[in-house]
């Protein structure tokens, strides 16, 4: 029988607008407690639709994905990744994900192993001389270094320094526009529109001044392969905007996943010192750090890390026709939003889901959408093996280079918000 969604009552004409933007996981997490796995509520004038069965998110990103076209959030993320793969959708998505996909090929992938390798060696190297270090820069560092040799075949130096001061504030600024329908409209000069603009600015010349130089310096990376692409019917190549924003998504959005990724994997690591002993302990046989990947411990490990914190903390999706998702009737236009952080502590699908257990992973999940860290069905990232190639060889590098690293406080650092859920306060590492 069809059955219409639950809906939160609120007594606001803002409906749970102040509670959803304070602290979006804390109140999805209660509500759920309450009206179980599928509930609908307003966010001012726009209502929203929760789920968090994977049955039904399996309906969304699989088996009628093409029901479901990316929402309004994405359209506000064009704001400062543009047209880029991330935020595309339809043909045009279809078309980039094609050329794309060949420079994120496994065989392509593993040709990047030793530079990802030579940067996590000189970024150990460099530690030598420090007796204590920020997880999170060190981390956003070496990303940011290793993407820009592999996918673009450049060196960053005062570049990069630009992109480590400004690119948090703007996928924090992106965040909040995300989560609150009421904010305020770009043209209107407040301090952080102001701020936006002039970031994005910032960042727009930096990456024109990168596609200006690989127009004269082409080679087989992939930034040359999209400048070098023309359109079949019309032999046109694509515009500088256009490689603008597939290079803002894979070269700015790309390493702020993998360096929280690598930050949440150590921060558990060191938090446990009989889990850092046997990783020691196993990492000693491995001769070359991209050997890691397939059957060792470390796999759990970093796949454990990726079920507590997934790269992307919320996915949303907008209804083009009618559907159902179990019981339930989906109408056109329905907007709709699920989290991989909430959907991986599933207490149907994961015991004791609050705790770091990577001997849960010695065998697979008990449905396939009950963990997702990249999301499912045709859309899911294109840069899966290739971050887990990363984490693997950066983890192997630092783990076995610095083997008595520590944290400098115990102390649960909670998170902050952003396109990836950051640690709320800084991490510091005694080396």
């Amino acid at each position: 029988m069809k059955k219409e969604i639950p809906e939160i009552p609120s007594g606001s004409i803002f409906g749970h607008l102040k509670s959803y933007v304070n602290d979006p996981l804390a109140f999805l997490q209660k509500q759920q407690k309450i009206h179980g796995d599928i509930f609908t509520f307003k966010v001012a004038n726009r209502r929203l639709i929760f789920i968090n069965h994977p049955d039904y998110i399996k309906r969304i990103l699989q088996e009628n994905h093409r029901n479901y076209k990316k929402s309004e959030a994405y359209r506000k993320l064009a704001l400062l990744l543009g047209d880029g793969l991330f935020t595309s959708d339809g043909s045009y998505w279809l078309s980039q994900r094609r050329t794309i996909q060949p420079a994120f090929h496994r065989d392509q992938i593993k040709s990047y192993a030793q530079t990802m390798n030579d940067f996590s060696m000189k970024m150990v190297d460099r530690w030598r001389y420090k007796t204590e270090i920020s997880l999170t820069t060190e981390m956003t560092r070496v990303t940011l270094q290793i993407i820009s040799k592999t996918i673009l075949n450049i060196d960053l130096h005062k570049e990069g320094q630009a992109v480590e001061q400004h690119l948090p504030f703007a996928l924090k600024y992106m965040v909040n526009r995300i989560t609150s329908p009421l904010a305020t409209p770009t043209w209107i000069p407040t301090r952080s529109n102001v701020k936006f603009k002039s970031t994005v600015k910032i960042l727009d010349e930096l990456i024109y001044e990168i596609i200006q130089y690989k127009k004269q310096h082409l080679g087989v990376d992939l930034l040359s392969q999209l400048i070098l692409l023309q359109n079949e019917h019309t032999g046109d190549g694509l515009s500088d905007l256009q490689l603008r924003d597939e290079v803002m998504t894979l070269f700015l959005a790309g390493h702020e996943t993998t360096a929280m990724a690598m930050t949440w994997t150590l921060y558990y690591i060191l938090q446990d010192e009989a889990l850092r002993s046997r990783l020691i302990y196993e990492i000693r046989s491995i001769k070359n750090p991209w050997d890691a990947i397939g059957n060792y411990f470390i796999q759990s490990v970093i796949s454990e890390s990726l079920r507590m914190f997934a790269p992307v903390w919320i996915l949303s999706r907008e209804a083009n026709d009618a559907d159902q998702l179990g019981d339930y009737m989906i109408h056109p236009g329905d907007r709709i939003i699920f989290s991989p952080y909430m959907v991986h502590r599933h207490p149907d699908f994961w015991d004791n889901p609050d705790q770091f257990i990577p001997e849960r992973f010695d065998k697979l999940p008990a449905h396939k959408f009950a963990y997702f860290p990249f999301g499912g069905g045709p859309r899911v990232c294109i840069g899966e093996h290739f971050a887990l190639m990363e984490i693997n060889i950066l983890l192997v590098t630092i783990l076995k280079n610095f083997p008595k690293m520590s944290l400098k406080s115990m102390e649960q650092v909670g998170y902050d918000y952003s396109i990836t859920l950051r640690p709320g306060s800084e991490i510091y590492i005694n080396l």
